[in-house]
């Protein structure tokens, strides 16, 4: 009977073994994953904000221009 416990108490031990391992390895691998998305994620963001910034400054750009040639044209040459 007490051989049989100790085999029991093997197995549990071995099975815990097992287990905090395979949740150690699985904590690993989602935690690159994670991470993995993450810099995908802000590397997007970053590339869409310089995008808006850039035709924000290049409508600026345009309107300036524009006004300066309406101005120049509608001045009274001295």
């Amino acid at each position: 009977m007490k051989g049989k416990k100790k085999i029991f108490l093997s197995v549990i031990i071995a099975v815990s073994i097992i287990f905090v391992a395979a949740m150690f390895v699985f904590a690993l691998q989602n935690g690159r994953r994670v991470t993995g998305y993450n810099q995908s994620y802000l590397a997007d963001n970053t590339l869409k904000a310089a995008q808006t910034i850039d035709e924000n400054l290049s409508g600026g750009f345009t309107n300036i221009r524009l006004i300066s040639q309406l101005v120049s044209g509608s001045l009274d040459k001295p």
